[in-house]
Parts: C-alpha cells; sequence; structure tokens
C-alpha cells in the first residue's frame, strides 16, 4: 500500500510513501529544481507551461470509456479532484524497468 504525489512550488517536488503492511512508512523524496514557469513549458511534448498531465493506462477502449463515465468529483481540502481508478498490471520483473505494457499512472511536467 502507498501512494505518490507530484507538487508544484518554485519547482517539482515529488513524494512516494509505501507501507507495506508496517506501522511505520517508509518514503522517498525529491525535487526537480526547475523554475515553475518551466512547468509544463514543453511545447513538442504537447504540454502546457503551468499545467501537469496526469496519463492513465487502460488496457482497452471500453475500459476507458467506463472509467471516464464513472470518474467521480470529490471536494477536499484547496479544491475539487477528479478521482480515477486504474487497473494495475502484474508483470514479470523483466517487464518493470521499462515498464511493458507502458505505466499505468504517469505524470509530466
Amino acid at each position: 500500500m502507498g501512494y505518490g504525489e507530484y507538487t508544484g512550488n518554485q519547482s517539482v517536488h515529488w513524494s512516494i510513501v509505501h507501507h507495506n503492511g508496517t506501522a511505520r512508512p517508509g518514503a522517498i523524496r525529491g525535487r526537480d529544481p526547475i523554475a515553475f514557469q518551466e512547468i509544463g513549458a514543453d511545447a513538442g511534448r504537447g504540454l502546457k507551461q503551468g499545467r501537469f498531465r496526469v496519463r492513465l493506462r487502460y488496457e482497452t477502449l471500453a475500459e476507458a470509456s467506463e472509467a471516464l463515465a464513472s470518474a467521480s468529483v470529490t471536494e477536499g481540502k484547496g479544491g475539487y479532484f477528479l478521482v480515477f481508478d486504474v487497473p494495475a498490471v502484474n508483470r514479470s520483473e523483466d517487464k518493470v524497468e521499462p515498464a511493458d505494457p507502458p505505466s499505468e499512472v504517469r505524470v509530466d511536467w
């Protein structure tokens, strides 16, 4: 169990927290020290300045369409959130780095 977060400020901060069934979670944190105005500034990759792009992977068009139709909008501290469920892929070890098929969740900036 765990989660990952990507946070903008004067750079991009990221953290991955895992619990592994213990009371004491482990974590790794880092940052990309780019200037805030450079977040999403790579138009060549189809990004939009000041925006994170989140990509969610589904195996079929039907699964992607179902996820879009069943996505929820929740209100929480600081705003509104789109919530999707994305199926995990059980890959063999030789298919993890690089991910084959592509990663279930990807964030670009």
